[in-house]
């Protein structure tokens, strides 16, 4: 059984440049083991193997439920994941190109639409579709500003996507469990991994 090393980049949901965690998995026959150490892998798979034929389970299966508070620290840490600003990052782009070439889109927001639909075919915005402002560090969004001054604005942010999404949302579940597959007379048995997520709407 390989151990799996893991290694996620923190900085893309606003924690800072070079912050990582790393944790490390394995699938083995009977179950799925996720640790922050390998060496915890490697003991409980050396169990795994050193548990008794009988006392072992024929299929393994691992069921995950959230519901979190409106305002508590589960639903607050989905809302933080979901603000990621880079969906926006062309869109500030374009309009930091609009706002510097043509200033006088900077106060009117008819020949700011205008230029755009011209220019680009669409109007840059941002994720709450507000129009992005101009300052000496360039084109920035008034709540997350920008790679030279980013913003945590507070939340949750009216109007912003990952408030419509949370808002309609009561609770999430997950069932993972391994199926047998098909397997040739004499090669170890293979199993597959099913995922059912489960969305519960308000």
């Amino acid at each position: 059984t390989k151990i799996v090393r893991a290694d996620v980049d923190l900085g893309r949901f606003g924690a800072g440049p070079g912050v990582h965690v790393v944790f490390y998995y394995a699938l083995s026959d009977q179950n799925l083991y996720v640790a922050l150490h390998d060496w915890v892998i490697e003991q409980l798979l050396d169990d795994e193997l050193e548990a008794a034929a009988s006392a072992r389970s024929s299929s393994a299966q691992v069921a995950l439920s959230a519901k979190g508070r409106p305002n508590g620290g589960l639903v607050t840490a989905f809302r933080r994941l979901m603000e990621d600003p880079r969906p926006s990052f062309a869109s500030r782009r374009r309009a930091e190109a609009l706002l510097i070439g043509a200033p006088t889109t900077r106060h009117d927001a008819q020949s700011y639409e205008a230029l755009s639909l011209a220019y680009f075919g669409s109007v840059p915005l941002t994720l709450e579709g507000r129009p992005f402002q101009l300052d000496g560090t360039g084109a920035f969004d008034p709540l997350r500003g920008n790679d030279y001054n980013r913003r945590w604005p507070a939340l949750p942010i009216d109007g912003s996507p990952s408030t419509r999404v949370i808002s309609g949302l009561e609770a999430l579940s997950a069932n993972l469990r391994f199926d047998r597959e098909p397997t040739p007379a004499g090669v170890p048995e293979r199993r597959s991994i099913a995922v059912e997520l489960i969305v519960q709407r308000r």
